[in-house]
């Protein structure tokens, strides 16, 4: 389980493979937000 400390190191991964993973593309080490939902990237 992730704690609220490691979540805010790196926000935008955590949310890709977290709550918002049905918006993200890619897998691996390397995710995105479909361009359409936000420029952000992990």
């Amino acid at each position: 389980m992730t704690t609220i400390d490691e979540a805010l190191d790196n926000p935008a991964w955590h949310s890709l493979t977290g709550f918002h993973a049905h918006l993200a593309q890619g897998t691996g080490a390397a995710r995105r937000y479909r361009p359409s939902v936000s420029p952000f990237v992990g």
